[in-house]
């Protein structure tokens, strides 16, 4: 690239900076210094980056569009990363590389001035001079080895007659945790299953539900709480009363990555789609990937947050808002309710932010500092979860009013069970539609 061009692209940039910015953040570099030389600093690949340009100095200021004592223009991304490799220059310990980038993306310059990074490590020279596409793994899993950029952790396209195992659990049990929702967990053919080779989670009403719960054999939690009930109580209904399913992730793994799914979220009063990451160390913090409201609308004072919402970003159940638990999750609204057709969601989990997306387009980005309810940067190791579940006490805020109709129960109350069967109005918005579809899932190292 001659320097005209370059300038032309800076002055792009300059007379655009919040449309650039509103479209896309550079992502912070990441650099690896080795002994006893050699010198590494690299960006992630995006389809739409057309160049990456590096310019530092050591231990010197380097001032805007100063060349600097190293520089180079990468203009094709290898093995997933745009990557400056120098393997004279030598570093030590403490060295300070003050640097500016500029990466072209989608035709539009995006510079970064007066950016610092100090070596805290050397690493082995053979890690530089390896023919490897891994560099710099920041994924892990449950299993020894760190995986690459680009490796596909999950893969489910759901084209054969029945659940992959080696990829999923089908739940079975009682979920006296969490959110309290109004269903139990069950595996059965009736509750999930592959049609047409799309992955079905229905819900219904319960059968004897009045009668004691027993899930054994087959039930998926180890304590017995979870997994049978006795209703001995006869002024208050304990048992839930509708039947769901939901799948789990065998597979654990750290929290940067690409996830794709492609759904059909339920439609249904009270209804709502569970895809979402667990965290494994703490199962009340969540990083939703598509939730909704299963109920047309769902209104207070005019204000609409039923169907036609959809809500991504982190989320911690156990965390309660007076007000709305949906205050600190980003929003995409929608002209129809999000269950009435297919539509593809993405969640990009980076070092540097979360983003996500429906169909292609960003409606939510969430830094380290802009929500309160998860410090997802602590989050070590997840799981995915796709589900269905039914009321709860904090995802269907009291004093609303469905289709005109009151909500049947209240949060926290100990006749919530009883007050929603007793209002079944909800039942006649259940239908053929009242449930998960699943066209596939990936989930991608970044």
């Amino acid at each position: 690239m001659d320097g005209q061009t370059l300038q032309e692209i800076l002055i792009i940039c300059v007379c655009f900076p919040l449309y650039c910015y509103g479209q896309y953040q550079v992502p912070t570099p990441t650099f690896e210094a080795f002994k006893p030389k050699g010198f590494r600093v690299s960006i992630p690949d995006d389809e739409k980056v057309e160049l990456f340009a590096f310019h530092g100095k050591i231990n010197k200021p380097i001032i805007q569009i100063e060349p600097g004592d190293f520089s180079q223009d990468v203009l094709k991304a290898v093995n997933g990363r745009f990557s400056y490799t120098d393997p004279n220059i030598k570093l030590k310990e403490n060295d300070v590389i003050n640097y500016w980038i500029f990466v072209q993306h989608d035709q539009l310059g995006f510079r970064i001035d007066e950016q610092s990074w100090t070596v805290d490590e050397l690493r082995p020279i053979e890690e530089l001079n390896e023919v490897s596409r891994c560099i710099n793994p920041r994924i892990t899993t449950e299993e020894p080895n760190k995986l690459c950029p680009g490796d596909e952790i999950i893969h489910d396209t759901f084209s054969g007659k029945a659940i992959d195992l080696n990829t999923w659990k089908v739940e079975q049990y009682i979920p006296e945790e969490l959110d309290f929702p109004l269903n139990i967990y069950k595996n059965s053919p009736e509750i999930v299953e592959i049609v047409d080779d799309t992955l079905q989670i229905r819900t219904q009403l319960a059968q004897n539900f009045s009668q004691n719960i027993n899930l054994n054999p087959g039930c998926t939690r180890t304590d017995n709480m979870f997994c049978a009930k006795s209703n001995r109580h006869q002024t208050v209904m304990w048992n839930q009363p509708t039947v769901s399913g939901k799948l789990t992730s065998k597979r654990t793994f750290s929290a940067f990555v690409n996830i794709t799914i492609r759904a059909k979220l339920p439609k249904g009063d009270y209804v709502y789609p569970e895809i979402y990451l667990q965290d494994v160390a703490n199962p009340e913090s969540l990083i939703l990937i598509a939730f909704t409201r299963g109920n047309e609308n769902y209104e207070k004072n005019g204000i609409d947050i039923g169907g036609k919402q959809l809500y991504g970003g982190p989320y911690n159940i156990s965390i309660k808002d007076a007000k709305n638990p949906h205050n600190y999750l980003a929003i995409y609204k929608n002209a129809e309710h999000i269950g009435n057709k297919w539509h593809t969601f993405r969640a990009n989990l980076g070092p540097d932010g979360l983003n996500f997306y429906i169909d292609d387009q960003l409606y939510g980005r969430f830094s380290s500092v802009s929500s309160p309810y998860a410090d997802f940067k602590q989050i070590e190791m997840v799981r995915l979860v796709l589900g269905i579940a039914v009321g709860g006490h904090s995802l269907f805020p009291d004093g609303y009013t469905s289709s005109g109709k009151e909500k049947p129960y209240k949060n926290l109350d100990r006749y919530s069970v009883r007050d929603f069967l007793s209002k079944s109005s909800w039942l006649e918005t259940w239908s053929s539609d009242t449930g998960l579809q699943v066209d596939y899932v990936t989930v991608t190292a970044l």
